[in-house]
Parts: C-alpha cells; sequence; structure tokens
C-alpha cells in the first residue's frame, strides 16, 4: 500500500502558508505555496482536527497543485475553491483520504486571483484578480455568469453579506470599497469608500449594513452602508499592513497583520482583548473555530498558530 505522501503527492507543505478555512463539520483547510526555480507550486491539505494543523503526519486529504495558492473556501462539506496565482479558481473534492480530486478548473483572469468566497445562500463564487475584475460563478454551470469591471487597480478582497442573498462588497489597491446587490440591475455598485492616501486590503461583513475593514496602514476600522465616506471606530491595531479582518461578534473583530502579529479588538471603544506575537513571518489569514473559541491563523513562517477567545460569550454565526 502506498504510504500518504506516494499517494498524494505531499510530502511537505510549501513554505508560505497562506489562507486557511473551516467547514461546517469543523474540518480545516490549509493552502500554501513556494517558489521553485522560476516556477511556484502550492499544496491544499485538509485537517479532520485543526488542533494538529500543519503536521503531515495526522493531514487527512490532500494533493500538490502546479500553482501557487493564494486564497481557499469551502463551497460545502465536500467542495473547496482555491485561488491560484496563475489567476485560476480551482474546485477539488474530498474523495476517499487521503484523495483530493480537481474536478474543475476556472480560468477567466489574466492575472493573479486574490480572493474567493462563496455565497452560503445561492452557492454562487466570487473571485477577484489582480487584473483588476470581479467575476461571478454559476458552480451548475462551471462558468462565468457576471464580470464586473469598476476597479482601477488590483482587487484585493472579495466577500458575500452572510445576511443577505444578493449583496456583497469588493476592497481595492484603488482605494476603494464597493457595494453591489445583484437584485438592482439599474445600478451596477455603491462607492462605500475611498482614500487617495492608503488602500483597504481585506474586508468582513458585520451584518447586513456594516463591515470591518483591514487597511494598508494598520488601521482596522467600521463602514457602514448607511454613512458611506465615513469610517467608524477606527483602531490601529497594526503597524503595517492588515491582511485579514474576521468579525467574531458584536463589535469584536479579529485582525492579523505583516506585522507578524494576531489582535482581537472591540471596535467600539478600542479595547484590545488578545494579542500574540507567536509568528516569525507576515500573517496571511484567520479562521474561527465556534465550537471550541479558537482562533487560527497562519503565516509565511510554515506555522499554524491558536488563539483560545474564551471571553467570547456567545456561539457566532
Amino acid at each position: 500500500m502506498d504510504s500518504f505522501s506516494e499517494a498524494t503527492g505531499v510530502y511537505s507543505f510549501p513554505k508560505y502558508f497562506d489562507a486557511i478555512n473551516f467547514n461546517e463539520n469543523n474540518q480545516f483547510v490549509l493552502v500554501s505555496s513556494n517558489l521553485t526555480g522560476k516556477f511556484w507550486h502550492g499544496a491544499i491539505g485538509v485537517f479532520n482536527d485543526a488542533n494538529l494543523a500543519p503536521n503531515l503526519p495526522h493531514l487527512d486529504y490532500a494533493s500538490m497543485n502546479e500553482a501557487g495558492c493564494v486564497d481557499v473556501v469551502w463551497i460545502d462539506t465536500e467542495r473547496i475553491a482555491v485561488a491560484t496565482d496563475n489567476g485560476s479558481v480551482d474546485v477539488w473534492k474530498l474523495k476517499e483520504s487521503p484523495a483530493l480530486e480537481n474536478i474543475i478548473m476556472l480560468s477567466e483572469h489574466d492575472d493573479i486571483c486574490s480572493s474567493v468566497d462563496v455565497s452560503k445562500f445561492s452557492g454562487q463564487l466570487l473571485s477577484g484578480s489582480y487584473d483588476n475584475t470581479i467575476k461571478l460563478w454559476d458552480l451548475e454551470v462551471d462558468l462565468s455568469i457576471n464580470t464586473i469591471m469598476l476597479h482601477l487597480d488590483k482587487v484585493l478582497d472579495v466577500a458575500w453579506c452572510k445576511q443577505s442573498y444578493s449583496k456583497f462588497a469588493s476592497a481595492s489597491e484603488d482605494g476603494t470599497i464597493k457595494v453591489y446587490d445583484n437584485r438592482d440591475s439599474s445600478k451596477l455598485a455603491s462607492l462605500l469608500f475611498y482614500s487617495p492616501e492608503f488602500h483597504p486590503v481585506t474586508i468582513d461583513w458585520i451584518d447586513e449594513n456594516k463591515l470591518c475593514v483591514g487597511f494598508s496602514n494598520g488601521l482596522v476600522s467600521t463602514l457602514d452602508l448607511n454613512n458611506p465616506g465615513e469610517m467608524h471606530n477606527s483602531v490601529k491595531a497594526h503597524s503595517k499592513s492588515v491582511n485579514s479582518v474576521l468579525h467574531l461578534e458584536n463589535n469584536l473583530v479579529a485582525s492579523c497583520a505583516d506585522d507578524m502579529t494576531v489582535k482581537v479588538h472591540q471596535l467600539e471603544d478600542g479595547t484590545n482583548f488578545h494579542s500574540s506575537s507567536c509568528h516569525t513571518d507576515y500573517v496571511q489569514d484567520l479562521a474561527f473555530n465556534v465550537a471550541d473559541k479558537t482562533l487560527f491563523s497562519c503565516a509565511w513562517d510554515a506555522q499554524v498558530c491558536s488563539h483560545n477567545l474564551d471571553f467570547i460569550k456567545r456561539d457566532t454565526s
């Protein structure tokens, strides 16, 4: 019988851990990349127990990828969407452990695919790219059904509203955050925020009308759709660019950044509830396990760190 590594081709994880995500069964997916010669390559790994990541002997599903892996999201409990540096969105399916099967490759972007997200209502997939575009994909037909070309620079993040069937937002290096509603065909997008001095990097929805945002200057702020253009409850959480923000509950937001730290702040009053310097390189992404109230972070130091957030009083959704 082949060993796990022989069966999957994964003998070690590429060193740059770029993105992590949980599904409804608390399975934990990790994607990473590395440069070999002139070419990037990547790996996708799934752990049934996140506390065992990134230890290879405890990996439950895995596959190497010919391109670097930039972002990841679960489509459902069996399928995973991975954004790659060659511009494709690859869909992988869990087979009999340890097999991961690449079932779809969506290749319409002309530059790095920087972000992917899936609507929990419609199952539609969003992708943002360094080619300045956003694509909306229908996975039932494996085709893009809309291409949005409203940004003037790299699209860094896209996010479906978790409380709305049709609403999503995007953040771009052109300094803007835009909000879209598929129900309103008369207006392609609303400008929620613009700054010529620094740009939004990462976004997450708090509720149907509010987002938390991480900026290139280290700020973490709240934006309200009812008051476009105004930052609320801003906290100078980091000394360098924020790479991920994650809404936990109420105004409690986790963030990580190029300053190699992970923070949790109450944005309403600026109180810091958690601060960690466990990483030794840029911290790239965050994921929260609701079941045991543990925050996980991954970084370019080839580490996955866990952070106990037992001060959170209720389950999040």
